[in-house]
């Protein structure tokens, strides 16, 4: 497909739009704080629709409708446990975020335990992201390549040098604002899928269920327990742990939460976002019921289509009309943007807070110096996740390469919440035992995942429980009192959203 006039004027005016709204921040922020974020300020609404819009990745746009044509309902159906998940982070994680007002969620693990088990972990979290990063901006750069006809590096340029370009100079009030308009482009393409295809059936949606039911594409729930294939139960599990990992302890969601302007806010951005989530998610699974009633129904254009991972793609070339389809193709480019903007700022936040501020010794701090030295740091890793876009395009068998990653890449999370969880939950699980139980939870995920046939929906939980276990028998069997003895981390205190001073602990 060739895109018309009308369809790179839709584009455009949306990637304008976005620079335009990213740039407007850019002389609100005076330290790094208010980089970071937002000058904990932001409102609950906007803080929900940003966490949503940046979950929602290309890869998730794409994928959800694809993986239902060729698939079933199984690996959805768990979203209605979103609200539960949400709450539970509310419990475990709120209180300790409001009462020691942190950058990055990693600054706890040092004070529960120590700087290693903080290093360790925050090192993860920037080797899974910033792979995660270049990930999404091939996926999208390949799918821009494919139906504009531009080169793979072109479509590369755009997107990351765009996002970067925004996220630079206006930190995380950019990355918000920007992400409640891409959150809305967004919806407005699922939504304009959907009307094209009931259009097509005269708004016959009988016609769409009877056709997804012959196709068995409604099935919901498997009940075989198996670590082998996907089934319900592993997909519950699975969603309770991804979920608790995602929205607790991966600094990309948790910095849009660390924007709240009171910890009652900060309750309220998370639950909204358990609950927004489940219609977000319904109108993808929406999308990817029509498009297979649709493409059943004309098994001619079925047959053009080469594997069930372009069925959007191949729908917008093939059937949307002009103007329509470059609505749809910049909601593509909004949700991509929207997770690049978030990654490259949290990716930021936790090198400058985590490693340059935590061991810097020389000079004493300078807020305006840190925020100059704050945007560096984005624009590094803006260029590094471009340039490995660029590697992974060049390389022949990136298809490969992208499900490798993904799979792999999974297997981060556990560990990380499972130390989290042993901070939390215990109290004497000391430094050498947290140490102990990641380093182990991390391998045992990576022999999971690359030595078994354990399918992806068993890695965070694996990963979780080894390392909790292994940090609980090591504290039990070397026990050490939390190190805030005064103000313990691991109970709340007796207001449980009330901001409290923790005593020696390390500053920015």
């Amino acid at each position: 497909m060739h895109f018309s006039v009308l369809d790179y004027s839709i584009i455009a005016a949306y990637l304008i739009a976005t620079v335009a709204i990213g740039l407007r921040f850019a002389r609100r922020q005076e330290n790094v704080e208010d980089y970071f974020v937002a000058g904990r300020a932001a409102p609950s609404w906007a803080i929900a629709i940003s966490a949503i819009a940046t979950g929602l990745s290309a890869i998730s746009y794409l994928g959800v409708p694809a993986w239902i044509y060729e698939h079933d309902l199984q690996l959805n159906a768990a979203i209605l446990l979103m609200p539960l998940c949400t709450w539970l982070v509310c419990v475990l994680f709120v209180p300790l975020l409001a009462r020691l007002r942190l950058m990055t969620i990693y600054e706890y693990l040092e004070r529960r335990f120590n700087l290693s088990v903080r290093t360790f972990a925050s090192g993860l979290f920037l080797i899974l992201r910033g792979g995660w990063l270049a990930v999404g901006i091939l996926t999208q750069s390949l799918l821009l390549t494919a139906l504009s006809g531009m080169p793979l590096w072109m479509s590369i340029g755009i997107t990351g040098v765009l996002t970067a370009g925004y996220t630079i100079f206006g930190g995380m009030e950019a990355v918000l604002w920007t992400d409640v308009m891409q959150f809305f482009v967004s919806i407005s393409g699922l939504v304009v899928m959907i009307v094209v295809v009931l259009i097509s059936f005269n708004g016959d949606v009988g016609q769409v269920v009877q056709i997804s039911q012959d196709a068995e594409r409604l099935k919901v729930i498997d009940t075989t327990f198996t670590l082998t294939q996907i089934s319900i139960w592993g997909i519950v599990i699975f969603q309770l742990f991804d979920n608790l990992a995602t929205y607790g302890s991966d600094q990309v969601m948790v910095q849009r939460f660390l924007t709240s302007s009171s910890p009652k806010a900060m309750r309220r951005s998370v639950m909204l976002t358990g609950f927004m989530t489940i219609p977000v998610v319904g109108l993808l699974v929406a999308v990817g019921l029509c498009l297979g009633a649709y493409y059943d129904r004309h098994p001619e254009l079925a047959a053009t289509l080469k594997s069930a991972n372009e069925i959007v793609p191949h729908f917008v070339a093939h059937v949307l009309p002009s103007g329509i389809a470059g609505l749809v193709i910049a909601a593509v480019i909004a949700e991509t943007m929207s997770t690049l903007s978030g990654g490259f700022n949290s990716l930021a936040t936790a090198t400058v807070v985590d490693f340059i501020q935590r061991f810097r010794r020389t000079r004493p701090a300078d807020p305006r110096r840190d925020l100059i030295m704050a945007r560096w740091v984005t624009l590094a890793w803006a260029a590094a996740s471009t340039l490995v876009a660029v590697g992974l395009g060049a390389f022949r068998g990136k298809d490969q390469v992208i499900e490798t990653f993904l799979s792999i890449s999974s297997f981060f999370t556990g560990p990380i919440l499972g130390v989290f969880l042993l901070g939390i939950l215990t109290r004497r699980a000391g430094g050498g035992a947290a140490l102990l139980g990641i380093t182990i939870g991390t391998a045992v995920s990576i022999y999971v995942s690359m030595g078994t046939n354990v399918v992806f929906l068993w890695y965070a939980p694996i990963g979780c429980t080894t390392t909790f276990l292994v940090g609980y028998i090591g504290g039990l069997i070397n026990p050490s009192a939390p190190r805030d003895v005064e103000a313990p981390i691991t109970s709340p205190p007796p207001s449980a959203f009330e901001v409290v001073a923790v005593p020696n602990a390390p500053t920015h």
